[in-house]
């Protein structure tokens, strides 16, 4: 479980790292690295959403 939830911290960091480069890459005109960027920082969500859904099912089994 605590496993779980350090990975979690990580992928929110990973969302934020991602982002921010996206940003900076795109104020340095670089819009082909800057989408690069933000499809890394989709994945990471994508994957952010999918463990909270999975704590979620794992609450409602032990609860229900």
């Amino acid at each position: 479980r605590r496993k779980q939830n350090r990975n979690n911290g990580n992928v929110e960091k990973l969302i934020i790292k991602y982002n921010e480069l996206a940003r900076e890459a795109l104020s340095n005109g670089d819009k082909i690295l800057s989408e690069n960027y933000y499809q890394y920082a989709d994945h990471f969500l994508r994957i952010s959403l999918e463990q909270k859904e999975r704590t979620k099912e794992k609450t409602q089994n032990i609860s229900g």
